[in-house]
């Protein structure tokens, strides 16, 4: 089952804060009034016990106040600033393997809203050799990880595993011959925009599992 983790901690802040906001307004001056009432009928001398009791916040409340400041700068962070991602795919091999953990520049490309992904603040636009994260169109809970090769107005071609844009074949070098558990490959750089990216290819005599 995907879980959406952004509507969650958008709710969580919420709530936790419009709990607090309902203690500030609401509960602590009901608190402050029976706190004062309590002491003019005591005497110069209080039950402290009692006092601390009338003092007491409620279980919630406390909880809500102490995770709510947590639960705002997460929010903050995961949604404009910075934003972790596991790998979940062996496409980006071999710069990125699977299950490596990478961290994404949230406003490299402009700020967004959390959740409904509206752009409010626009920076720099994706170039060649980027690598980003983008949203499945189809399922928003899928994230895919690739590099950008081609930008508006580009003709793309890969035609027998060679790259060309706009015409132009991308430069590129072998390097070796390799071999893992499953496969034999062979590793290239290519450079894009003065950009070299290692790319490897799976030999005519091998098989992906």
């Amino acid at each position: 089952m995907d879980i959406n983790f952004p509507l969650l901690l958008v709710l969580a802040v919420f709530i936790t804060g419009l709990v607090a906001l309902f203690d500030r307004l609401v509960l602590l001056p009901k608190r402050k009034a029976a706190i004062e009432s309590f002491k003019s009928g005591m005497g110069s001398e209080p039950d402290q016990e009692a006092l601390a009791r009338l003092e007491r916040e409620p279980g919630i409340v406390e909880t809500c106040k102490s995770i709510f400041p947590v639960l705002t700068l997460v929010l903050v962070v995961r949604s404009f600033l910075f934003e972790p991602f596991q790998i979940p795919s062996g496409s980006m091999i071999p710069t990125l393997q699977v299950g490596d953990f990478i961290l994404v520049n949230k406003f490299e490309y402009g700020l967004r809203l959390p959740v409904i992904g509206t752009k409010i603040v626009s920076i720099n636009e994706p170039q060649r050799g980027d690598v980003m994260v983008f949203k499945d169109p189809d399922n928003p809970n899928i994230n895919f990880i690739k590099r950008v090769i081609g930008i508006p107005g580009d003709e793309i071609r890969y035609l027998n595993k060679k790259l060309t844009i706009n015409g132009q074949p991308v430069p590129e070098k072998y390097i070796a011959q390799l071999r893992d558990q499953s496969r034999a490959y062979q590793l290239f750089e290519e450079s894009i925009d003065g950009i070299i990216i290692q790319v490897d290819r799976c030999h005519p005599d091998s098989q992906h599992d």
